[in-house]
């Protein structure tokens, strides 16, 4: 007798939990997924509010603007984001070379400034799932 309820029990905790997960998965289906919108000025609000408090007051959120829209011109360029696979991955590295290179041409502002700036929008690109983990790590960030 114990193990006719044994069994019988296990039977119905089994139908209970795949018509929970049939119903839910059903739902997810039927619901539209929302694409992520890229807003410079959500980018720049959340670069501000993540540089390092030393680096903070020397730059402006123009500053940071003008960074942020280099860099996204950097990933635009090649459509590297595009076309990139597992072996030819962003490289965070790359992209701060080259904004540094971009800070000191233009002299408006500070190379340094403009590492820390990038670091902060490739951690917000990655947490909002522009950029896989991967792609947003360089050397520079640890």
């Amino acid at each position: 007798m114990f193990w006719l309820f044994l069994a019988a029990s296990s039977v119905a905790a089994t139908v209970i939990a795949l018509v929970s997960v049939g119903r839910t998965v059903k739902r997810m289906a039927q619901e539209p997924l929302s694409p992520r919108t890229y807003l410079v000025s959500e980018a720049a609000e959340y670069v501000a509010a993540n540089l390092p408090a030393d680096v903070a007051p020397r730059v402006t959120l123009d500053d940071i603007h003008t960074v942020v829209q280099w860099h996204i011109e950097w990933f635009n360029t090649s459509d590297r984001v595009a076309n990139t696979t597992a072996d030819t991955a962003i490289n965070a590295d790359t992209s701060i070379d080259v904004l540094v290179e971009k800070a000191v041409q233009s002299s408006e502002i500070d190379p340094v400034d403009a590492t820390f700036i990038c670091v902060a929008h490739l951690d917000y690109m990655t947490r909002m799932g522009f950029l896989s983990p991967a792609m947003g790590q360089g050397k520079t960030r640890g």
